[in-house]
């Protein structure tokens, strides 16, 4: 088995060759892959991130929902309670205008019932009087 000449060529072309791949082609493809690799990478630390940053807005948007209705439902209650003893006050305030108003009229209901007995009283006297004139048929003196 003989080296020759030819064989040392070969070989120094194929280090030559490999080397201007090696500078041309291999190191710029595994720089885009190394590239490639940390920009997924850096992707996926970044969507966690956003994923825990997700679920911390949600549970302080969460909390401030929860903090808003309990203040939204202490609102309304204050309002049922103020509009309840707004009720009673009226009711109360109506309740002593009807019993004023049914005790004046009582009142004059009272003061007409008297008047009138009066002058059924009057009149009943009177026309006593002349019931009996016009049965003796004269006139009678009291």
């Amino acid at each position: 088995m003989d080296i020759d000449f030819t064989l040392l060529f070969q070989l120094g072309l194929f280090l030559i060759v490999l080397v201007v791949l090696n500078r041309v082609l291999f190191q710029p493809l595994l720089k885009v892959f190394e590239a490639r690799h940390q920009k997924i990478h850096g992707m996926r630390d970044e969507v966690d991130r956003l994923k825990h940053e997700a679920a911390a807005d949600l549970e302080v948007y969460q909390g401030r929902m929860r903090s808003a209705r309990d203040a939204g439902q202490r609102e309304r209650d204050a309002l049922v309670s103020t509009g309840r003893e707004e009720e009673r006050r009226l009711l109360a305030e109506m309740r002593t205008e009807i019993a004023k108003a049914l005790n004046d009229a009582r009142d004059q209901v009272s003061a007409a019932e008297l008047a009138a007995k009066k002058n059924l009283d009057a009149e009943t006297s009177e026309l006593a009087k002349r019931l009996v004139q016009k049965v003796l048929g004269r006139e009678v003196r009291s």
